[in-house]
């Protein structure tokens, strides 16, 4: 079982090693800013089997998730991608899968950029969660677009 345990002081620290002494997995947060987070999620009212978009009123999907996680560093990514493009090797024959993300924190934006190239993705940076986020949100008109980019 995966854990995640909001928080990495003392007690959330402690707590971890009994999950993993006992051969689960942990994910530890903290509220200083120094967690970059990747946001992959989509906002639903409903799933199966008559999906809806949740209504956020002005709010993205990007600026509601972020908000939920106060001081992280959020990069908006992988969201407009379907599972099945995300699992296999992002390096085809005519190119690599093209990643959208979006994000307010410049060197967030560079280490996950840095890391789904080293993936094999050809990430792709729109600009900030509130105008980036918007195209590549559950409706947006980069939400589920897959493309390669030739290199």
């Amino acid at each position: 079982m995966k854990i995640g345990m909001p928080g990495a002081g003392a007690i959330a620290q402690a707590i971890a090693r009994h999950t993993i002494r006992h051969g689960h997995e942990v994910v530890l947060s903290n509220s200083r800013g120094q967690t970059v987070v990747i946001d992959a999620t989509n906002q639903f009212a409903s799933l199966s089997p008559n999906p809806e978009i949740a209504d956020l009123g002005d709010l993205t999907g990007s600026a509601y998730g972020s908000s939920l996680l106060p001081g992280a560093r959020v990069v908006k990514a992988f969201n407009s991608l379907h599972a099945q493009f995300i699992a296999p090797d992002p390096r085809h024959e005519a190119g690599r899968q093209v990643l959208f993300l979006a994000g307010d924190d410049a060197d967030a934006k560079h280490t996950v950029r840095d890391l789904t190239s080293e993936f094999g993705f050809a990430p792709v940076d729109l600009g900030t969660l509130r105008e980036g986020g918007r195209l590549i949100q559950l409706g947006g008109p980069l939400s589920a677009l897959h493309v390669l980019k030739q290199d």
